[in-house]
């Protein structure tokens, strides 16, 4: 499944997705944005996290495994977060910014060394939602992970708009070219020759790649288990360990 076919099926299509074809797009997804941001993959599985009255666990980051562990139970179209697949990608955004984090700390890839210090301090010193939902929301390494989230998937529904619109096109394209093939000879008054569907398959084909050049589909280019929280009355994100508590 390539990453172009995975944005068109995180939209109207979503909902009618079973949650092993889910987990399936958010590997590629999450493979796409590792190579963008020059740093390792992290396999995607789906894992009951955490749901509750009180808040939903959406994510987590498991450094021990180097895993993304997005809650299956919102994978569901009935949950309440299945019918849409926004939450999830930027839950998958947020936490793969978290490997990015890790992977920057322990040197694993290189970033701006003041804000790798920052983030290594903040490590050293994580505060969990449990221990103060404020401090764990207002430190770096959650504001950077929250920002580039929301920043990368306003990006990513851009590319969906424009891969979206090349497919209308493309399938324009292919209802044109259909009725030039059945356009009569105006001075034979004969059907076109089925010999010039040659020519207009290599003409259709000239065209469509001139249309797919025009796409840029261009980007920017551990120490504590962090998971995204979702709370009815506020959201946070949280650091856990092997389990989760709130």
């Amino acid at each position: 499944m390539t990453y172009e076919d995975c944005l068109k099926l995180t939209a109207d299509k979503w909902n009618s997705l079973d949650v092993d074809t889910k987990v399936e797009i958010l590997n590629t997804l999450e493979a796409h944005e590792a190579e963008v941001n020059s740093r390792i993959a992290c396999p995607v599985e789906g894992r009951f996290l955490y749901t509750g009255n009180d808040g939903i666990v959406m994510g987590q980051y498991d450094r021990n495994t180097c895993k993304i562990y997005i809650n299956d139970s919102q994978l569901a179209p009935d949950s309440k977060y299945g019918a849409s697949s926004d939450r999830i990608l930027t839950t998958l955004l947020h936490e793969g910014r978290h490997s990015y984090q890790h992977q920057a700390v322990t040197g694993v890839i290189i970033h701006d060394e003041t804000e790798t210090k920052v983030w290594n301090e903040n490590f050293q010193k994580y505060i969990t939602f449990q221990e103060d939902p404020k401090g764990y929301y207002t430190q770096p390494v959650e504001v950077d992970a929250r920002n580039y989230a929301s920043q990368r998937y306003q990006e990513i529904l851009s590319e969906r708009d424009t891969v979206s619109q090349l497919h209308t096109e493309t399938k324009q394209n292919d209802v044109c070219f259909s009725q030039i093939l059945q356009t009569p000879d105006t001075t034979s008054n004969l059907a076109t020759p089925l010999s010039n569907e040659t020519d207009l398959d290599e003409a259709k084909s000239s065209f469509i790649e001139q249309m797919e050049s025009t796409v840029n589909l261009s980007y920017e280019t551990d120490h504590e288990d962090i998971s995204y929280i979702d709370s009815y009355d506020n959201s946070y994100e949280d650091s856990a360990s092997e389990s989760i508590t709130i």
